[in-house]
């Protein structure tokens, strides 16, 4: 991701947060549907490595807080630093996914990822509706770009990374590759 991270660096403020009620509320549904994906990586047969949820007490704590990601698979290499994005969205998969285009992230916040060393290596997303799941490779970065989106949840604009649709990969075939390397 050399070409967005060097062109494009935003320095994140208190200011463009959430209110805690939302960043709370939004981080313990999160929390539950990234313990789902845990357990679906230990019915396969992984070890995971997996936190309790921590909350902040108060935004002056937001860089304590910071995690290092949300699961992480254990392999032969090491941890796979797993990012995984629920979505309340209704999908089995892929080809019916109602988008063209996926979110990766926040543009400030995946920049701060990189520049942190604590970039994913795999971003899982899922659906808040059926639970059914789906992959977006790393290495089809060089196809992301930036587009500026409205966060009805949020109720705030900001500039996110977005994935074309086409380069996104079935879970199963990502659990697939995942048993060749433990």
């Amino acid at each position: 991701m050399g070409v967005l991270t060097s062109h494009f660096l935003i320095k994140n403020s208190m200011a463009e947060l959430e209110s805690d009620e939302i960043f709370i509320s939004e981080l313990k549904k999160g929390y539950s549907f990234q313990k789902y994906v845990n357990d679906y990586f230990i019915e396969q047969g992984f070890e995971t490595q997996f936190d309790e949820l921590k909350i902040r007490k108060n935004r002056n704590e937001i860089n304590d807080f910071s995690d290092d990601g949300d699961l992480f698979i254990l392999t032969k290499k090491g941890k796979l630093r797993t990012e995984i994005k629920s979505r309340n969205l209704t999908f089995e998969g892929i080809a019916d996914f109602p988008y063209s285009t996926i979110l990766v992230d926040r543009a400030n916040t995946w920049i701060r990822k990189v520049c942190d060393n604590k970039k994913p290596d795999v971003i899982i997303i899922i659906s808040q509706i059926t639970k059914k799941m789906f992959v977006i490779p790393i290495s089809s970065q060089e196809n992301w770009f930036f587009e500026n989106k409205h966060d009805g949840v949020r109720d705030y604009d900001r500039k996110y990374i977005l994935c074309k649709k086409e380069d996104l990969k079935s879970i199963e075939e990502f659990t697939n590759w995942l048993k060749t390397k433990i």
